[in-house]
């Protein structure tokens, strides 16, 4: 699966997949919807709003801005699970306001568990070094999200490359 990181106004402005994708557009629960832009090879687009933070061990609620914090839910995951059972696309554009953290943390998720591959999204040298700074509650919600969908994705003919194994095993290097 190819996947694209991009901020609001990257994802605003340039969409360069050229193959079937979804579109995973990622805003703060206080601005308005983005309008990522589309082509003919966009399949969907995913509407998802939640606030750029790691619940804290414990916390039932967290403030933040003044409100409750809208964290990263097992509804979001599997929002995004859905969406790409439905459109088994070949390339994912996640988009958030930065293109830093939530976003990574999709593309993180996706890439470990279709690719076997998440270190340009943790990578410390090269190209991406210090460029992402994933969302670990999305990664580790999404990715387990993401194996417990296995069968799923299997049986509609998507090749996983991730088990719950290393699942376990990686998640936990990276806490």
């Amino acid at each position: 699966m190819i996947l694209d990181v991009k901020s609001r106004s990257e994802a605003e402005r340039v969409n360069d997949l050229t193959v079937p994708h979804l579109i995973v557009s990622i805003r703060d629960p206080d601005a308005p919807p983005a309008n990522p832009k589309q082509t003919a090879l966009t399949k969907a687009v995913l509407f998802r709003a939640f606030d750029d933070l790691d619940k804290q061990p414990g916390a039932s609620t967290i403030a933040y801005l003044g409100r409750e914090a809208q964290l990263f839910a097992a509804s979001d995951a599997e929002a995004i699970c859905q969406a790409v059972l439905d459109t088994r696309p070949e390339g994912v554009i996640a988009h958030c306001e930065a293109g830093i953290s939530r976003s990574a943390g999709v593309a993180a998720a996706l890439a470990a568990f279709f690719n076997g591959d998440d270190s340009d999204y943790f990578a410390t040298r090269g190209y991406s070094a210090g460029r992402y700074a994933p969302n670990m509650l999305v990664y580790g919600t999404l990715l387990y999200t993401l194996v417990s969908w296995r069968p799923k994705f299997v049986r509609v003919g998507m090749q996983p490359q991730l088990t719950e194994t290393l699942v376990v095993e990686r998640y936990a290097k990276l806490r």
